[in-house]
């Protein structure tokens, strides 16, 4: 399947498609805005962004739409969720006052754990092994890409010409 946001009901909600781009199904029903949808490992549950307490937090929905549960509960307002090959972690975007931080939390929705401190990081993306995260980081006004350990060590810049954006590993 394919898992996407669609607006056809009036606002953004998940949906599954098949190969052709039929639906096959509506996963989420709320008012608000559900959006970002990322696969899980089993390819069983979906992990995606919602408002519908107020600010954007990371929810993890079944294939079925059923069992839907909040992950994150600090922070104002997080996007951007990324499941490890392994499927314990999460890595998400959290928008801090100096900009938004890497953050990665493990599938209960416990154990936050902040990987990035300094200027602008976002959009998370893991590495196939599980070991790395590729990232996006404001350096001199431009987006630029980083590599980190799973755990937030051994950072490292590519510098490439223009901005480097939403990376996918």
């Amino acid at each position: 399947y394919i898992a996407c946001t669609l607006t056809i009901a009036g606002n953004s909600e998940i949906y599954l498609l098949d190969r052709s781009g039929r639906i096959i199904r509506r996963l989420t029903y709320t008012s608000m805005i559900d959006t970002a949808p990322t696969w899980s490992p089993s390819s069983r549950e979906i992990a995606f962004t919602s408002d519908r307490t107020g600010s954007p937090q990371i929810y993890v929905t079944d294939i079925e739409g059923l069992n839907t549960r909040r992950l994150t509960y600090s922070g104002n307002y997080n996007d951007q969720a990324s499941w490890s090959p392994r499927g314990d972690l999460i890595a998400y975007s959290s928008r801090e006052p100096e900009g938004f931080q890497i953050y990665t939390i493990d599938i209960t929705g416990q154990y936050p754990r902040k990987l990035t401190e300094i200027g602008a990081s976002e959009a998370p993306s893991w590495s196939p092994d599980g070991l790395h995260i590729v990232y996006s980081h404001i350096v001199d006004g431009r987006y630029q890409l980083h590599v980190m350990d799973y755990d937030g060590r051994n950072k490292r810049r590519f510098t490439l010409p223009g901005n480097c954006k939403t990376p996918e590993w």
